[in-house]
């Protein structure tokens, strides 16, 4: 506030606010003396500090900042002025969702971090923006097409109307410096005014488009970004309704009681804030869009279905999957048959641990193969299969670009060839294929490896 305002800041902290309303403004006024005018700063991060700065400062004319202060201001008046209120409106809504954010402060960039690793997410680069190169049509087309496809399958699926929204990808877009510091770097305070201006009004078109389109649901980030967007939607007047996170409620538009909007500043809210601002406000009757474009499901399904077929046993296989750039990997000592969302570790290309789990020990081996193949391959499976293991131990002579005899048509189209690649070390930390042979260019790729040294 002050490097922003023009009179001296007076920050009341954790501990003063813990104290009576009577001591709390003893200090004010200790504080006040010699000064004629001054601003006070209170601590603001858990309901209980909201409700006592409503009851010390209620009365004041100019409180502002949070909008979560307003649900206790809200609660205050009803008390005092024996307010009754209506039917309580649900925290959720009927409609899709989607989450806009033009903050790159620490706490949203975690925030952007942690919802793009399970969910969609398209980054907005303002540069582009100004160069023409991205606009909010064509990032608008992106969402829409997505949530179209998916409708059709809801559709197809015999699902009722009012539930086609069930699995709809629930997008984050968002300012792509929350993720690529470097897309933040302006030749000058001119190209970067120009910038954020480019942003927001992209992100204020966004959410109109959404709303436009029958999207209920819209959640934003950023002072600046939640102005420009709520502006666009034409409200001006909300019930406060159930806290999201401390200083941000969900709110629901006085003219228009179907939508639920949440604007938040930037360092506010839990690394889940997305998520979970989007799960407050769904329909319970539907469902959460699944993690991963439901590619998650498909791998528990996958592991399961090979642990119960015999194809494995214990824990000695390990399967992965890229997923937006990040590597989906079962975590060390998963079984297949008991795969759940839980048993992944997720990491970059290069194997930087994201999540906090320890990925399986021959992560190395998975990143090898998406790096040497590129966009060919989008998912390991490693089984130690017996049969497979038996056969990679045998001598192939100068075959060893198609170790399978193609007994049948049908083997031959479904499998292509598979080849045999030798590991290095007896270590899977070391595992990489010694082979600089490119992967075949079929649908699916299949691959033995040997090490005789350590199967």
């Amino acid at each position: 506030m002050e490097p922003q305002g023009k009179y001296d800041c007076m920050i009341i902290g954790e501990e003063l606010l813990s104290r009576t309303k009577e001591e709390i403004l003893a200090e004010v006024e200790r504080f006040g003396e010699g000064r004629e005018h001054f601003y006070i700063v209170p601590d603001y991060t858990t309901d209980e500090q909201g409700r006592k700065i409503v009851e010390v400062f209620g009365e004041n004319r100019l409180i502002t900042g949070g909008s979560g202060i307003l649900e206790h201001m809200a609660a205050r008046y009803r008390e005092e002025y024996d307010c009754r209120t209506g039917e309580e409106l649900p925290t959720w809504t009927p409609g899709r969702g989607i989450a806009l954010s033009g903050s790159c402060s620490t706490a949203t960039c975690g925030q952007c971090q942690a919802y793009e690793t399970e969910y969609p997410a398209i980054p907005v680069y303002p540069a582009r923006i100004l160069a023409g190169s991205q606009s909010a049509e064509e990032i608008w087309e992106t969402v829409r097409s997505a949530g179209a496809g998916a409708g059709e399958i809801a559709q197809s699926a015999g699902k009722e109307a009012a539930c086609q929204c069930a699995g709809v990808p629930e997008f984050l877009v968002y300012s792509a410096g929350a993720t690529d510091p470097e897309s933040r770097r302006y030749k000058d305070e001119e190209e970067a005014a120009r910038a954020s201006q480019a942003l927001e009004e992209t992100m204020a078109k966004l959410g109109k488009m959404a709303f436009d389109d029958g999207y209920t649901r819209i959640i934003v980030a950023g002072g600046e970004t939640s102005g420009a967007v709520a502006l666009a939607l034409g409200f001006d007047a909300f019930i406060i309704g159930e806290s999201i996170a401390p200083g941000v409620p969900v709110l629901i538009p006085l003219h228009n009681q179907n939508v639920r909007l949440a604007l938040k500043s930037g360092n506010f809210g839990q690394r889940d804030f997305f998520a979970r601002a989007l799960s407050m406000t769904r329909d319970p009757k539907e469902a959460a869009p699944p993690k991963c474009g439901g590619m998650l499901d498909e791998a528990c399904w996958i592991g399961k279905s090979l642990f119960d077929r015999g194809k494995t046993a214990g824990s000695s296989a390990n399967l992965s999957f890229l997923y937006q750039g990040k590597v989906w990997i079962t975590a060390s000592g998963q079984c297949f048959g008991r795969l759940t969302e839980e048993s992944f570790a997720v990491t970059d290309l290069d194997g930087n641990v994201l999540n906090g789990k320890k990925p399986s020990k021959e992560l190395p081996l998975h990143l090898a193969m998406y790096k040497k193949a590129g966009s060919a391959v989008q998912a390991v499976i490693h089984t130690h299969s017996f049969y497979s293991v038996l056969w990679s131990c045998l001598p192939h002579g100068d075959s060893e670009d198609d170790v399978v005899p193609s007994y049948t048509p049908y083997l031959s189209m479904k499998l292509g060839k598979i080849r045999l690649v030798p590991i290095t070390g007896r270590a899977a930390r070391s595992c990489s294929p010694r082979s600089g042979r490119e992967p075949a260019r079929e649908t699916a790729i299949f691959w033995l490896t040997t090490d005789r040294g350590w199967r």
